[in-house]
């Protein structure tokens, strides 16, 4: 039975002189609080069941009527006092506002409890259409928290997204927001996988069913995830078609909560996308201004997922434009974003990057090492895409470090593994890198190295990366030239560089023009 104040003061005025309790403040305002975590145990131990939960049901209502403010930024705290009352529809509900505020804020590890809460709650309630869709909706919020958190391809994603998907059709959500979202998901998971192929389909599927709706965020997605898996596939002016709609579209207010609900901001994907693209199609200026775009509005953005991913991608890119000084900066910066709100995916991306960077930057043993790390914690988050590349920027380390017998093994790999996933962007700069190894090996063989040159300049001409085919170029005019071949290394380099309109002062074309000088004298 409760007490009148008066009682309450004098019993809590003899906790405080039994040294159970300290008092914080004075009456009728003080703070109590148990002086030892045993003491609170013991205490709540001896409460009865029915006594307890209404104890509990009184705490959550008071809350609710008198500290909104509370409620609005811990809703947790009423959904612990709602679950212990045995409230179930309550306490789930508060559990996921709590793992919506807490994904909205990248607290990646709390969402996940806190949606993993309300969904164990939800298996005391009957199976009705109402349930089925409070379900799916935790479920929403979950797999984003989940795939920022362990990466897309975790089996706990997967699994997710399997019931996710099962819901969808129960609940008759076709065609609405959340269909998207499962649809983002079915293509993330895939894509990260190394499933390029079906991720492909995903893609082209989520593209369709966008088309037909009235919102333009669904398409502007699908623009940018068929634009990726393309980019993959090794179609780069398709890529870069696709690329293109995205950033053009975009806008920040009609499009802010897209961060929310496909885990990073649309607007910002599609410009680390297009960034990417760009490189490859000979635009290298265009796509570190598409890069800084993204990043600027990432951190307009305040959204640390969405900022991580940039960091990442814009990274990559760099990678491709040997900017080795960016690629150092954002990779340190990756890594301590994601160390610190546990971005599993995207620390072990960025060690990739602080390796490679390591490597160019004089310290080979440093960089060998963390890239081997980053590939085995990419690994470990069921992530099985990029790894050709990865595996080229290790050999390139290895080479570095007079390994070359280990950076030929590493390129071997990197082939075998693109030809299982279907992940063939990076072929040509594999088999250039081959080339050049093998032309510095202990026992070179010219004759080999040129048949390298050619697959690679073959491959990046059918796939459309002028970035890769500059490269592969001007190896081959280089091996020309040692041959004493001038004339004919001259008249393969010399037309390709003139079709460049800008990118002069990067290093590729810096390395293509000094060569084209020294076949000039």
């Amino acid at each position: 039975m409760p007490l009148a104040e008066p009682e309450l003061q004098e019993a809590l005025g003899r906790l405080v002189e039994a040294g159970l309790v300290f008092q914080r403040g004075l009456p009728p305002t003080a703070e109590h609080l148990f002086k030892h975590a045993l003491v609170q145990d013991t205490a709540y131990s001896t409460l009865l069941r029915g006594p307890r939960q209404a104890l509990h049901r009184r705490i959550a209502e008071a809350l609710e009527q008198r500290f909104a403010d509370l409620v609005e930024t811990r809703p947790e705290i009423v959904a612990h006092h709602y679950g212990e009352a045995a409230i179930a529809d309550k306490a789930i509900t508060y559990w996921h506002r709590a793992g919506k505020l807490s994904a909205a804020k990248s607290a990646v590890r709390e969402a996940i409890a806190q949606s993993c809460r309300g969904l164990g709650l939800l298996d005391g309630l009957p199976e009705t259409r109402e349930r089925n869709q409070l379900e799916l909706d935790i479920h929403v919020t979950l797999i984003a928290a989940l795939m920022a958190g362990k990466g897309y391809s975790d089996p706990e994603v997967f699994a997710a997204l399997e019931r996710a998907n099962r819901l969808v059709t129960e609940t008759t959500s076709v065609g609405t927001s959340v269909l998207f979202f499962v649809l983002f998901g079915l293509w993330a998971s895939n894509h990260n996988a190394g499933a390029i192929a079906a991720a492909l389909e995903h893609a082209t599927n989520f593209l369709s069913s966008a088309q037909s709706q009235p919102s333009s965020g669904p398409l502007l997605v699908g623009h940018r995830i068929l634009a990726h898996s393309l980019m993959y596939s090794g179609d780069y002016p398709a890529a870069l078609a696709h690329a293109e709609t995205p950033a053009s579209l975009y806008r920040p207010d009609e499009h802010r909560d897209s961060a929310f609900r496909y885990g990073q901001d649309i607007g910002v994907s599609a410009f680390v996308m297009l960034s990417c693209a760009l490189w490859h199609r000979g635009y290298p200026d265009q796509s570190a201004r598409a890069a800084d775009r993204a990043l600027a509005l990432s951190r307009e953005l305040g959204h640390a997922h969405t900022l991580d991913h940039a960091l990442y991608i814009a990274g990559a890119a760099a990678v491709f434009a040997r900017d080795v000084a960016t690629v150092h900066a954002y990779g340190n910066n990756c890594v301590a974003l994601a160390s610190e709100h546990g971005f599993a995916l995207w620390a072990a991306g960025g060690r990739i990057l602080q390796g490679w960077a390591d490597a160019k930057r004089g310290e080979a043993t440093t960089g060998i090492a963390r890239i081997r790390d980053g590939i085995a914690a990419a690994a470990a988050t069921g992530s099985h895409v990029h790894v050709p590349l990865f595996l080229t920027m290790l050999a390139e380390a290895l080479a570095l470090a007079g390994k070359i017998e280990e950076g030929l093994a590493a390129l071997d790999d990197a082939l075998a593994r693109a030809g299982v996933s279907g992940e063939r962007g990076d072929s040509a700069e594999i088999h250039r890198l081959r080339g050049e190894l093998t032309g510095r090996s202990p026992y070179p063989d010219p004759a080999k190295a040129e048949c390298s040159f050619r697959t690679a300049l073959t491959i990046a001409r059918e796939q459309g990366t002028r970035g890769y085919e500059l490269r592969a170029t001007t190896s081959l005019a280089r091996l020309w030239r040692e041959q004493g071949r001038r004339g004919e290394a001259r008249d393969l380099l010399a037309p390709l560089y003139s079709s460049f309109t800008e990118g002069f002062d990067t290093a590729d074309l810096n390395d293509a023009n000094a060569l084209l000088e020294e076949l000039a004298a």
